[in-house]
């Protein structure tokens, strides 16, 4: 979104600059120039009007921040190295002299204030910003923001991709248990009121006991029809945040873990869930297939330590049920000793919920383990029945897991593709303490490293909305380039065999979100699977408004040394094909320390003269550093592959995608490399682009006055909107479409 900067001179003409103004600072100057002569005097004669000068001040105004939530604090700073006078207006009846101001904003509004500046000859000028104040956003009505009424309201396309049909609303007042509460304080008292449980019923759990064993939830095929909910419920759940707020370790008496992030944590210490623990390897909580209308909140679900691998810690996969939230629940593995799989996989399911939860030590184990695939949540594995599932909501929760930091969809056999996914809000997490390359790293388990690939991972997904989202910390090894987003289309093999042909991913939206201290923004790709077998393919994917930064940071482990990747394998055919991908908005920052020798843009792919090549490919307007421009990412001798024997830039995208727009982006160190359209080359640095670099972690990504300001295809700044990313990350709907 722009609005006007009005700068004028008392003396002269309006300068009008149009700039972004909802992020952190602005930068808004004002040259103060004169026509004005002296008068013909002799030398006798005083002078009594300014003198020519041949050096004119400047104005310079600043505001930080531009946009915020009531009470908004502002500070203001005037520059202009030969005025003498300072005055201020603030849209609020309030006025103050003096070159810096700190106003505070108590009322939502959009407010015009002004600095009006004399220099020492009298001339005048004013400079005016746009102060955005908007009221706080309230947590509970950001989980539901685009399903206030169980109806969706994201509307249809975001560029190529058809957004999700179906929403879930999870507000607790919509989902009611009203027949009643069972209360239970041991194992022997849950297990009988699980055996009795009825649609309605309210089992509520004491407070800070511990429950262990094997619990299975019955069969209740009627409760969401009803709007008559199973809850399953902590005692103390009034002492956890409420609707809308994350819980943490810290309501479960755990103040802290190595290096996570600090908890959000009562302000009275203690225990307010109950704890649901497998003494052993098996599950601690079963559903019962068809199943459908459960609420479970404020709960403790883990495993014991020392018993070996556990997989789901909540098993409703391929059981066919729906309706199934967990709410405020803080699901985990062991840390730093046995390997736990996943807290639940959706496979088969629909209208599953998971939010304000943490999840956290998922992970499998290099060698001597006995998984491969550590995550929060899975699904895309329908081996049940052919009956699409449908609505899976992952919002507003902590995620960590190695495999993958959150979620991975597909890897298995399946029957169907997983549809209508809502991924917003969450924050999706990796302790250094895993990466072997980092000063922190524990040695791993018995010697062994934890398996880590990936943060967010699609094999088989249709009409999924990823959205202001904050991915944290990824590198890469096992085989792995360290990828925040992996977008790959694939037939899983098992023993040997192609698994999953129909496997797809198509109308995927990726935008809004932040990606920090990773080794590669994205791949997006379509290659065969170990046994030779091909998927479906993909298309309609749009991905924008992202910004990632400290990508290749200094002790990331084995991370590849580009920023984007878009390739298939080169025998693709027919429908196994990516076609309509959009990357549009993009910005990539390096870290200081990162090498600028790597790719902006990795390809390979079929040949255009096989039509089976990368089809409607749009990459436009985005902000990347890169030595080298492209790269063939099969390299060697593969002949069929689109870019064998291309030279970087033009030529290879030429080559690999056809049709395409190329664009409005702006390179910086770009070298010798030649692009197709236009785009910006000129600019040596990050320094040299942005309003503040700062080494590349952290900074002020907005693009600074030179030649990538407004130099995009669509007249705006080439990268993300960063003003928009953190107010969509902040739980706010999109400004614009």
């Amino acid at each position: 979104m722009t609005n006007p900067v009005v700068i004028a001179s008392e003396y002269h003409h309006k300068h009008t600059v149009m700039i972004n103004l909802r992020f952190l600072a602005i930068l808004v100057m004002a040259f103060v120039t004169s026509s004005c002569g002296s008068a013909l005097a002799d030398k006798s004669t005083p002078v009594t009007t300014p003198p020519i000068v041949d050096s004119l001040p400047v104005l310079t105004l600043t505001a930080t921040p531009l946009s915020g939530n009531t009470p908004l604090s502002v500070i203001f700073v005037a520059t202009c190295s030969a005025c003498v006078a300072y005055t201020w207006s603030f849209g609020d009846n309030d006025i103050g002299t003096g070159p810096d101001q700190n106003h505070v904003y108590q009322s939502a509004g959009t407010y015009y204030p002004v600095v009006a500046a004399t220099d020492k000859y009298g001339h005048a000028a004013t400079g005016t910003a746009v102060i955005t104040v908007s009221s706080p956003v309230d947590p509970a009505t950001a989980i539901d923001v685009y399903c206030p009424a169980g109806l969706p309201i994201w509307g249809t396309f975001d560029g190529p991709a058809l957004l999700p049909y179906e929403c879930m609303n999870t507000n607790p007042a919509n989902t009611p248990a009203t027949d009643g509460v069972v209360n239970v304080s041991t194992m022997g008292e849950f297990t009988a009121a699980l055996a009795a449980a009825a649609c309605g019923q309210q089992i509520t759990l004491q407070a800070g006991n511990v429950f262990s064993g094997h619990f299975t939830i019955p069969a209740l095929p009627g409760c969401a029809a009803g709007n008559n909910y199973l809850w399953i419920v902590s005692s103390a759940l009034a002492s956890l945040p409420a609707y809308g707020g994350q819980t943490s370790p810290c309501y479960s008496g755990v103040t802290s873990l190595p290096g996570r992030p600090a908890f959000n944590c009562p302000s009275i210490p203690g225990t307010y869930t109950a704890q649901i623990i497998t003494p052993d390897t098996g599950t601690p909580l079963v559903f019962t297939a068809g199943t459908s209308g459960v609420r479970i909140m404020g709960i403790e679900i883990t495993r014991a330590s020392g018993t070996g691998h556990v997989g789901a810690l909540v098993n409703i996969a391929n059981l066919g049920v729906d309706h199934i939230i967990f709410d405020r629940v803080w699901c985990h593995g062991d840390e730093n000793q046995d390997e736990t799989t996943s807290c639940f996989s959706s496979s088969a399911d629909s209208y599953i919920a998971a939010i304000d939860s943490y999840m956290n030590d998922f992970y499998c184990i290099s060698a001597i383990g006995a998984c491969v695939e550590g995550r929060p949540i899975q699904g895309g594995s329908n081996q049940l029945n052919n009956t699409t599932e449908t609505v899976l909501k992952v919002v507003n929760n902590f995620l960590e897991g190695a495999g993958q930091s959150s979620i991975e969809l597909g890897g298995g056999a399946s029957n169907t593709t997983p549809a209508d996914i809502e991924v917003r809000l969450n924050t999706m997490f990796k302790p250094l303490q895993w990466n072997p390359s980092d000063p922190s790293y524990n040695g791993g388990i018995s010697g062994h490293a934890i398996i880590t690939k990936n943060a967010f991972e699609l094999k088989n997904a249709q009409r999924l909305l990823f959205e202001g989202n904050q991915i944290i910390n990824d590198w890469g090894g096992f085989t792995q380039d360290g990828a925040a987003i992996l977008l790959t289309p694939k037939s899983q093999d098992i023993g040997g065999a192609s698994v999953c042909p129909t496997c797809f991913v198509s109308n995927i939206t990726i935008r809004y979100s932040t990606l920090n201290t990773v080794g590669v923004i994205g791949e997006f790709e379509a290659i065969k699977g170990d046994a030779g077998g091909l998927s479906s393919g993909g298309t309609g994917w749009s991905i924008h408004d992202l910004v990632a930064d400290n990508l290749q940071y200094p002790t990331c482990y084995k991370c590849g040394k580009g920023e984007i990747a878009v390739s298939e394998s080169p025998d693709v055919s027919g429908s196994q094909t990516l076609s309509h991908i959009t990357v549009n908005h993009v910005t990539g920052v390096l870290a200081s320390t990162a090498p600028n020798s790597g790719h902006a843009l990795g390809l390979s792919g079929a040949l255009i003269s096989t039509g089976n090549n990368l089809a409607s490919m749009v990459f436009t307007n985005n902000l990347f550093i890169t030595g080298i421009g492209t790269q063939n990412l099969i390299g060697g001798g593969v002949t069929a592959n689109c870019a064998y024997k291309q030279t970087s830039g033009a030529n290879m995208i030429t080559a690999c995608f056809s049709p395409s727009t190329f664009g409005g982006n702006c390179f910086v160190h770009n070298g010798s490399v030649v692009w197709p359209g236009t785009n910006v080359t000129s600019v040596a640095s990050y320094s040299a682009v942005f309003m503040n670099y700062n080494n590349g972690n952290g900074g002020n990504y907005m693009v600074a006055a030179g030649p990538c300001k407004g130099a995009g295809l669509d007249g705006l700044d080439p990268g993300a909107n960063i003003s928009e990313v953190a107010f969509v990350v902040a739980g706010n709907l999109p400004s614009g479409p």
